[in-house]
């Protein structure tokens, strides 16, 4: 019996280059248009083959590329022109993640970055951004970075704007309009888990418990007085009882987290405060020049009877990232002049709630 010798390195890289070879030729036939038949239903079959023949060429020569880079050790980046030609036909077939994933191994991240934008696959495309390091590639990316932050600021997603904006302003810092863009766009986010409306003589402050009351940033009803400290209370759930904890830890108030109680009167440092439960919730009214109500709520749901709009409740919700979104029951809304449909409008810094006769404005 004869023993088979294997193929040495090199025959086996000179056999797997002429099958490279061989498939980019095909490829470069299928990136060609195919020829137009004669009739409509023979045009879009011929379309349907054509585009079957891009997909098998393509997912052939990713195999070839990865198992000729596997044994001979020399990587993708070494094959880029033929990289680039598999990334064009798949591209054609529709299988742009693939095309990405290839360019991407083979260090091209700015051409699947571009490919994702051109396809309109914004995770893709942030996610091929995020791997660019090079100086020269990443100031080519800065127009791929704003175009993600202004499509972000389109959906209202205002986390990732800030992300991409940051990231353009890395990439181009002698770009003259990012300084004040990302100043702007700051500016427009409410601070998480909170949203204030002021209106009718009342300034709503809406929060999710457990909520600070202070002279701090993080507070959910910043208290502008001598004597308030930055955490000066705060507001939490514990077991079935909502309450009041104090600078030193002491309960203030408590009560029945399903209860609906008459206001408590309190002294918080030189203020003087309100406070009583209001279902799962808490209002909480301090005077100090002007009158504040706080609805702290498990879900953001706030009645309305204080403004006179018995039988109506707000309702907010604050998604992971983006502008906090209102919807109201029991009445029709506005948000600056356009109606709101059933599941509510984003809200941002300075638009005006309108409900009924009355205006609420997000401060």
């Amino acid at each position: 019996m004869t023993r088979q010798t294997p193929p040495s390195h090199q025959a086996f890289a000179e056999s797997a280059q002429g099958r490279l070879e061989a498939l980019l030729a095909r490829a470069r036939a299928a990136l060609e248009p195919p020829a137009d038949p004669a009739g409509q239903n023979s045009a879009t079959q011929g379309l349907d083959v054509h585009r079957l023949e891009q997909k098998a060429v393509g997912l052939r020569l990713v195999d070839e590329l990865r198992t000729l880079a596997a044994r001979t050790g020399a990587g993708l980046a070494l094959h880029s022109d033929a990289v680039l030609v598999t990334a064009r036909v798949l591209e054609a077939a529709g299988e742009v993640f693939k095309a990405a994933a290839l360019l991407s191994d083979a260090g091209l991240s700015h051409l699947a970055a571009r490919l994702a934008e051109k396809a309109g696959e914004l995770e893709l495309l942030q996610e091929n951004l995020a791997r660019i390091h090079d100086p020269d590639q990443q100031r080519s990316a800065a127009a791929l970075h704003f175009s993600t932050y202004e499509s972000a600021i389109s959906r209202g997603h205002l986390t990732e704007a800030l992300a991409s904006l940051s990231r353009a302003m890395a990439a181009r810092p002698d770009n003259p309009a990012y300084p004040d863009l990302h100043r702007r766009l700051a500016a427009t986010r409410p601070p998480e888990g909170r949203l204030t409306l002021s209106g009718e003589g009342i300034t709503w402050c809406l929060a999710l418990l457990p909520a600070w009351l202070g002279r701090g940033e993080d507070a959910a009803l910043r208290l502008h007085a001598l004597g308030i400290s930055r955490r000066h209370a705060r507001l939490e759930h514990v077991g079935g009882l909502v309450r009041m904890v104090g600078v030193k830890g002491e309960t203030l108030w408590q009560a029945a987290r399903d209860a609906v109680g008459a206001l408590t009167t309190l002294a918080l440092g030189p203020l003087e405060i309100r406070v009583g439960a209001r279902g799962a919730g808490v209002l909480l009214k301090v005077e100090d020049g002007n009158t504040h109500a706080v609805f702290v709520q498990d879900d953001g749901t706030v009645p309305l009877e204080d403004l006179g709009l018995g039988g109506v409740t707000l309702q907010m919700r604050w998604p992971k990232d983006g502008f906090p979104r209102v919807a109201i029951a029991g009445a029709p809304f506005t948000v600056d002049g356009e109606a709101a449909l059933a599941g509510g409008r984003d809200l941002a810094l300075g638009h005006t709630v309108v409900i009924g006769k009355v205006a609420l404005k997000v401060v």
